[in-house]
């Protein structure tokens, strides 16, 4: 997985995931009604939640394909989300008190930090500070990383 490019960002409307898009709608309804957020989070904080998700069992259907501002990127859910009409769902079908707390209140920073570490351990199984990648030493500074693989393990998911 690399960087993202301009033509692998904007992509167009064809081809949109109907029930994808309906987890979404779901999955934002379900973060403000836990007071998560107030409004639609921009695409960089969805794509953290939505990786960060993955790891608490929680899975939107997104693929993670590159990387943007440090944070695993799903293309597809960054243009759902400018799409995403929460009031659509009439039955939120999450249930996963660990993940809001774990996410409630982070800073987008430490957010990015934790998903790409959440990314790491969905594709690769185990992930530790021994053997994180060269990626996330460039993105991020030693105390974001120790922290966030600090609050991954108090969390149960690495």
């Amino acid at each position: 997985m690399g960087k993202c490019t301009d033509d692998m960002i904007n992509v167009d409307a064809v081809g949109i995931n109907k029930r994808r898009l309906g987890k979404l709608n779901c999955f934002i309804k379900w973060l403000k009604d836990e007071g998560v957020i107030d409004d639609t989070p921009n695409s960089f904080k969805m794509n953290a939640y939505a990786s960060i998700a993955r790891v608490f069992g929680i899975d939107l259907g997104y693929e993670f394909n590159c990387i943007v501002g440090g944070v695993p990127y799903s293309v597809f859910l960054a243009r759902d989300a400018k799409r995403v009409k929460p009031e659509r769902c009439k039955s939120v079908p999450f249930s996963n008190e660990k993940f809001i707390s774990f996410i409630k209140g982070k800073s987008e920073r430490l957010l990015a930090c934790e998903a790409l570490i959440a990314d790491l351990k969905v594709r690769y199984g185990e992930v530790g500070e021994n053997n994180i990648t060269e990626g996330l030493r460039e993105s991020f500074n030693q105390n974001t990383i120790k922290s966030a693989f600090l609050e991954l393990r108090a969390a149960g998911v690495l």
